[in-house]
């Protein structure tokens, strides 16, 4: 019996999920094949979701055995179908992040299928696509050896940040959107673009990473109608979610609904449930972007025709969406977008066109806009002068008035029901003490042995 599964077992036994008979019996009826995890619930012992839980707290705190070629360093982190790992790749002595499908995710996977998805995968070399290196299966575990990216995601910089500026956005977007049109230019789709699946690397640049599940489109549309549906909920198109033909308009929904989370701080729709988003992907409008964000740019109508519920109302293709980004940041020649080290507040895109010579420390732009300040001071003072009685008799000619006081009023509405919608998802933090209590019962098993 394999380590994992010996350690499966003893912790599902003290947290008290399998008495005496049932791991006699789980242990009895493991194939080579097979694992004690997806044994518990074939026999009907434990859930899907009390067995993948225990393992995956398992597999993130045990270092994979057999993988031919990589010395295991250290782990970097975990999501609900694998753990990454640090690795050295013993060949070339380089340092590399290796990916380890769960044991209950790498049951169901075909190897052929496996060699493929990392075969399109290594096709892709493009400054914002992590590259693939390698990938096989080893004792029953899949796994994937990728470019190590020392940064953080996406997705953490959004839980830390909130949102992120309307010019870091912009450039974030043409960063991601030319690694999806390299992609699709070569005939990939990623199917599950989310800020998870996004890194941002210590120099700032961002990389879309997880291409193994990337398909070739011929590929795709030999999928069942439940293979299509491979996505996460809160960035999932519709077209994904009913299981009908995907193209790249649909990586252009996901990559849309991130954007609206990096914009606003929240995903484009929420709900109690998985069930409950997915329903709203398909049914309902998204809330404007300024709406929640209390301020209008020139990304709105660009996310919105992203969010659009059939693929004929977004852009037809990447290279489209590059130019309407282009033409929204004023810059429609750009060289390859680059961003800060984390901890500066912005990225930024770097263009020979827009370089300003310095000179003594100051630019020649800035040297003579000092020639013209207190101008430039009056004319400004003037301008917030009129604006303010402007304002004040707007304020005045629409006090009452049920027109403006409905709208008003309407607007504090919907952010009060997204603020409420999210504090009532608790399913997260559940989820999270739930492993915290399997991490502490694995430790002391292993501490025991």
């Amino acid at each position: 019996m394999k380590k994992i599964d010996q350690l499966f077992l003893k912790a599902a036994h003290k947290k008290g999920l399998l008495d005496d008979a049932g791991v006699t019996q789980i242990a009895d009826s493991l194939t080579e094949e097979g694992d004690a995890a997806s044994a518990a619930v074939a026999a009907g012992l434990m859930t899907q979701g009390q067995s993948q839980r225990l393992l995956t707290s398992i597999e993130s705190s045990v270092p994979p055995e057999g993988i031919p070629g990589y010395e295991i360093l250290s782990p970097i982190g975990r999501g609900a179908t694998s753990t990454v790992w640090k690795a050295r790749q013993e060949s070339l002595g380089k340092i590399v992040a290796l990916k380890i499908l769960s044991t209950s995710i790498s049951s169901t996977t075909q190897p052929e299928q496996l060699i493929s998805e990392a075969r399109n995968a290594a096709l892709l070399n493009h400054p914002h696509i992590v590259h693939a290196l390698d990938a096989g299966v080893s004792n029953g575990n899949c796994w994937f050896a990728m470019e190590l990216v020392e940064g953080e995601t996406l997705q953490q910089q959004l839980t830390r940040r909130g949102a992120l500026s309307e010019r870091e956005v912009i450039e974030l977007a043409l960063c991601l959107t030319k690694g999806l049109a390299h992609a699709h230019n070569a005939g990939l789709l990623h199917r599950d673009l989310k800020p998870a699946n996004i890194l941002i690397s210590e120099d700032g640049i961002p990389k879309i990473t997880d291409l193994g599940l990337a398909l070739a489109e011929h590929e795709v549309m030999e999928l069942d109608s439940s293979e299509k549906r491979k996505g996460t909920p809160h960035y999932i198109s519709p077209e994904q979610i009913k299981g009908e033909t995907l193209d790249v308009r649909t990586d252009l929904y996901s990559l849309g609904a991130t954007l609206y989370h990096c914009l606003t701080g929240q995903p484009p729709f929420q709900g109690k449930t998985n069930h409950e988003i997915l329903k709203k992907h398909i049914q309902e409008e998204v809330i404007p972007v300024a709406t929640i964000s209390c301020k209008e740019t020139p990304l709105d109508a660009i996310v919105e025709k992203l969010l659009s519920k059939t693929p004929d109302q977004r852009f037809a293709t990447a290279d489209q969406l590059i130019a309407a980004l282009e033409n929204a940041s004023g810059n429609e020649s750009t060289g390859t977008p680059t961003a800060p080290r984390r901890g500066r507040s912005k990225i930024h895109v770097i263009s020979a066109t827009n370089r300003k010579r310095v000179v003594g420390g100051a630019s020649r732009a800035s040297l003579h806009s000092r020639k013209t300040m207190m101008t430039k001071i009056g004319i400004g003072a003037g301008l917030v002068i009129s604006a303010l009685l402007i304002l004040s008799a707007f304020s005045k000619a629409n006090e009452g008035s049920p027109d403006f006081g409905t709208t008003l009023a309407d607007h504090r509405s919907l952010i009060a029901q997204q603020k409420i919608e999210k504090r009532m998802d608790e399913s997260e933090k559940d989820r999270k003490r739930q492993e915290e209590s399997a991490q502490t019962l694995l430790d002391s098993i292993l501490a025991q042995d």
